[in-house]
């Protein structure tokens, strides 16, 4: 160690402030970003603590002589795909928002007979501008974003809590337990990319691929969750009011439908975001579905809502949009 420990110690407590805003203000806009495009992902803000910042400046191995120069994730953002081909779209919203001054992509260092940690790594700045005055300062400071799948996310947490406490190098036997984990997690990243094709293409695909666009712009509208279990029997029910040329053209029919009443449903939910006495099939997917369908043939939406559905639910959600039946 060839720096002066307490005042490093110093000097990071009074940084440490702009770095929790800068962790959270990266994590906002990556969250206002993924969910214009309709991505769903988990997001995490963090700021290094003091001790953790110190101790990871003490290691040995890292013979930092500047940490505070040095150590790069002092503020860190953590998003976990829902979908391994979700990685791809996040990497290009984190392109769109942020200056990147280095990407780390751990699966490239692996070569084609080794298993290892995998995920990316970006280190980022803001873009001049994109900060309030609130924030003005952070724009030349680093934050690091992790990118990681679901099941990739779990593993880095696992065999870090497992292999920290190995006192040396594994022996063959531990790294072999660990490691058969990580061929799981290729496996399973794998199988739930192709399991999500299989459902988008099973016999029932219509109903699957209403749903998925649905989902895409709700999710943009309001970031909150729903019933899914709901959402397919309402979609049986509303399904056969879509001819064949508006479901082959449904995703083009729901972003018209859409962007041309953005600003009447960014109020709708944000007026009714805390109204218990708010029909409840309001947030979820297909009352966007619903909407437009008042709005193209409401008489026959009303004949096949009541062959299953109480006539009140629809009442109620016609009159959100402000129609009167």
């Amino acid at each position: 160690m060839t720096f002066d420990q307490q005042a490093v110690r110093h000097q990071y407590v009074a940084q440490r402030p702009s770095y929790i805003r800068l962790a959270e203000h990266v994590c906002g806009l990556l969250e206002a970003e993924t969910r214009a495009r309709g991505i769903q992902c988990s997001l995490q803000a963090r700021a290094k603590e003091v001790d953790s910042f110190l101790k990871k400046a003490l290691r040995p191995s890292k013979q930092y002589d500047s940490p505070l120069d040095q150590i790069t994730d002092k503020a860190g953002v953590r998003a976990i795909a829902i979908y391994p081909l979700d990685v791809a779209l996040i990497w290009d919203a984190i392109s769109k928002l942020f200056v990147i001054d280095n990407v780390d992509d751990k699966s490239e260092e692996l070569a084609f007979d080794q298993l290892g940690y995998r995920g990316i790594h970006f280190e980022v700045r803001l873009r001049s501008g994109t900060s309030s005055d609130e924030d003005a300062g952070l724009e030349g400071l680093v934050c690091e974003i992790q990118l990681h799948t679901a099941a990739e996310h779990v593993w880095a947490d696992i065999s870090h809590r497992l292999l920290y406490k190995v006192p040396s190098e594994p022996s063959p036997a531990i790294q072999r337990l660990v490691y058969r984990l990580v061929a799981l997690v290729e496996l399973f990243d794998k199988e739930v990319t192709e399991a999500r094709e299989a459902v988008l293409g099973q016999s029932g695909y219509r109903e699957a691929m209403i749903l998925e666009i649905l989902e895409g712009q709700y999710y943009r509208l309001t970031g909150r969750s729903y019933d899914r279990e709901l959402s397919r029997e309402i979609a049986n029910v509303l399904r056969p009011l879509l001819d064949s040329a508006e479901i082959d053209g449904f995703d083009s029919l729901m972003r018209s439908f859409v962007e041309k009443n953005e600003d009447k449903l960014q109020h709708i939910f944000h007026d009714y975001e805390s109204d218990e006495r708010v029909d409840l099939l309001l947030f979820q997917p297909e009352s966007l579905l619903v909407f437009e369908r008042l709005e193209k043939d409401e008489f026959r939406l009303r004949a096949a809502w009541e062959k299953t559905l109480a006539p009140t639910l629809l009442e109620s959600l016609a009159s959100v949009w402000g129609r009167a039946l």
